[in-house]
């Protein structure tokens, strides 16, 4: 019973400090290689401040830097614009073989 109170203990503690630096409630991480947890190096996610400390102390993520912040968002907007672009050529398509039709 001691182990898992102290785990919870530990998670709280470092649930602390991570809302002392992120006042939103969550925060972004990055996943490393961990064999022992068999976590691959690279995955980012947002997640809540208790799930960010049990990450963090599992080893199996780490914090966001802030250039690697910058560039997942650039990534992200990248992503977004192209599958925006995908999304109107194929509805304009589809709008073009309808009016087709009808002359």
């Amino acid at each position: 019973m001691n182990n898992i109170q102290e785990y919870w203990a530990q998670v709280r503690r470092k649930q602390a400090e991570l809302k002392a630096q992120f006042q939103a409630g969550c925060c972004k991480l990055i996943s490393v290689d961990n064999l022992q947890r068999n976590s691959t190096a690279g995955n980012i996610v947002e997640v809540n401040l208790q799930q960010a400390a049990e990450h963090l102390l599992a080893g199996t993520h780490r914090l966001l830097t802030a250039s690697e912040l910058e560039a997942y968002q650039r990534e992200q907007s990248a992503i977004r614009a192209r599958n925006s672009r995908s999304e109107l050529d194929r509805v304009k398509s589809q709008f073009e073989s309808v009016t087709r039709g009808l002359l």
